[in-house]
């Protein structure tokens, strides 16, 4: 059996914070409760659900108490007023920073040309908020895992259940989070619109990339824990012959797969290196 305090606290507050957040979100809900309050406190019940799981899990084992209530209690309301403030926010200023840019175009290729694309610094004005509400969302888990280790108590539990809960947390990370902060973040470097040599629209089926970026982070998180660092390299090099013709045809296109395909990689070793290595 292992003790374990504040890291066992901060995997599992971790794992309701992805589970909640995300895979209990739909995209159009995400997109909806941006201008509506009734919607965000929608999403803020269902964020609650999985934590309500953690605390049924821990009443089982005989690890529950008034203090562990309270601080998951408490987390949960802290996510639902980060999220109502964010939302008065964007209803207010993000709608004024939208109006006040419209008919306003960027300079593309060092200011010789104009873009197509209409110069929007409402997408930076959301990214940034983005950045902001996930990074408040995480300095509170990380500070309800520090109250809950020196309040609560430690916690005996076999590795095997350690380790699982840890895998768990890893492949939970891994797709939608990083998925989402993917788009998020390099949207404006989003090609326009795919062509081929004659100028045609290539057809594509939606979420196929997200999916193979989901596949190959998976297969590097299974080469990375086995050992096998040289076979990361197969992962791309397939990955890039499949885009091939599109990468050698179309520059933005090949630019952004590579973005693309740098992020993956560069995700996949930090939530590796955080979860296996630091929560060790």
């Amino acid at each position: 059996m292992l003790t374990i305090s504040f890291s066992f606290y901060l995997v599992m507050l971790l794992l309701c914070h992805f589970i909640g957040d995300y895979y209990l979100q739909t995209n159009k809900m995400a997109q909806s409760k941006e201008n509506s309050i009734q919607n965000t406190l929608i999403h803020s019940g269902l964020y609650a659900v999985p934590f309500v799981l953690l605390l049924v899990g821990l009443a089982f084992l005989g690890f529950l108490n008034v203090i562990t209530i309270g601080i998951v209690v408490l987390t949960v309301l802290s996510h639902a007023v980060i999220d109502l403030i964010k939302c008065v926010f964007e209803m207010t200023v993000g709608r004024n920073e939208s109006e006040s840019n419209d008919g306003k175009y960027e300079f593309a290729d060092g200011g010789s040309k104009l873009s197509n694309r209409k110069f929007n610094s409402n997408g930076e004005f959301k990214r940034i908020i983005y950045l902001a509400d996930q990074t408040l969302h995480l300095i509170i888990v990380v500070i309800a895992a520090v109250i809950l280790s020196e309040l609560a108590g430690s916690v005996n539990l076999s590795p095997e259940i350690y380790m699982f809960f840890k895998y768990a947390l890893f492949a939970v990370i891994i797709v939608k989070p990083v998925n989402i902060c993917f788009k998020k973040i390099f949207e404006k470097y989003q090609p326009v619109q795919k062509t081929n040599e004659n100028g045609d629209e290539i057809e594509s089926i939606a979420g196929a990339g997200a999916t193979i970026g989901n596949l190959e982070r998976f297969l590097m998180g299974i080469f990375i824990g086995i050992g096998q660092y040289a076979a990361l390299g197969l992962v791309m090099t397939a990955k890039s012959i499949a885009r091939y013709d599109q990468i050698s045809k179309n520059k933005m296109f090949a630019e952004y797969f590579l973005i693309g395909t740098l992020y993956s990689v560069l995700a996949t070793l930090i939530v590796y290196f955080i979860i296996f290595v630091v929560f060790a």
